[in-house]
């Protein structure tokens, strides 16, 4: 990944400037701030499968959950999307920002300070409901998880034995996202 580019943000501006090979570092800012979502709805996926073994088989969630899986993919890449549409023009961006900033630091010659927004405005809410979505996903499907294991009755079919491994996975996997 640094072969391609390696990020240098300027705080508490909304600028910065990369190095490597990749010489964009707007695309760069739209991809990271995707995978960082992307990951997040990794985890959700993971929750909401625990949640599909254990309880969800035999409800109605077996055919609407291929279809809030594929729509919480299909969101990623447009969350940050009206961020990247509202970049600011660079010339006079680059002057506000240069006078915001205390200490100026030097950029290579052969690199340009890139000002993804002057106000916080749009950016911060994009990452607010790229970051609030998934986490209420999580939320959503770990509080499923707890309360079906805890307070719904046993299958006839599972073992003691069986629900308690099953207990036990749904605190491993709470604390494996944890950290």
């Amino acid at each position: 990944m640094t072969l391609f580019a390696v990020p240098y943000a300027l705080f508490p501006a909304m600028a910065g400037y990369g190095l490597g090979v990749l010489d964009s570092p707007g695309l760069f800012f739209y991809l990271v701030v995707t995978i960082i979502t992307s990951t997040s709805t990794s985890v959700v996926a993971v929750f909401e499968n625990r949640y599909f073994v254990l309880f969800g088989e035999h409800t109605w969630w077996k055919y609407v959950r291929k279809f809030f899986i594929a729509g919480s993919y299909i969101m990623v890449p447009l969350y940050f999307l009206p961020a990247q549409f509202l970049i600011s023009e660079q010339e006079s961006a680059r002057i506000i920002v240069w006078e915001s900033l205390g200490c100026q630091p030097e950029i290579p010659a052969h690199r340009e300070l890139f000002v993804l927004s002057t106000d916080q405005i749009v950016p911060g809410y994009s990452i607010v409901v790229a970051e609030g979505v998934p986490s209420v996903e999580v939320a959503t499907f770990a509080f499923l998880n707890l309360y079906c294991l805890l307070f719904k009755k046993t299958s006839p079919t599972l073992s003691v034995r069986t629900m308690k491994m099953q207990k036990k996975l749904v605190v491993a996997l709470a604390i494996q996202v944890k950290e």
